[in-house]
């Protein structure tokens, strides 16, 4: 009795399509499951960033806020030293007139 071959073949063609459909299947679920993953990392990644972000950004306002109040505390002692020296520059220039004059009297009177 001759063994038919085509059915066998027929057979194994067929397992092999279906071996290779569901293998293909499993790398392309392996693909998205990666892609996922891969995503989900990127995602987290971005909301780390976006929240050192808005720290930063809140970090970097309060900075200059302090840093404004520290100029107009500069400023107001800048103003503070000149008036004391524009009233040291009288003084002095009132004590150099009066020295002035002093000797001017004492020249006169000899």
């Amino acid at each position: 009795m001759p063994i038919q071959i085509m059915p066998i073949i027929s057979a194994l063609s067929n397992v092999a399509g279906t071996a290779w459909d569901l293998y293909r299947r499993a790398m392309q679920a392996n693909e998205v499951k990666r892609d996922q993953h891969a995503q989900e990392a990127l995602a987290k990644s971005v909301e780390r960033l976006e929240d050192s972000h808005l720290e930063q950004a809140r970090l970097v306002s309060d900075l200059s806020k302090d840093l404004e109040q520290f100029a107009e505390a500069v400023q107001g002692e800048l103003e503070m030293f000149r008036r004391r020296e524009t009233r040291l520059r009288i003084i002095s220039y009132s004590a150099l007139a009066l020295a002035l004059a002093s000797l001017g009297i004492s020249l006169l009177s000899r």
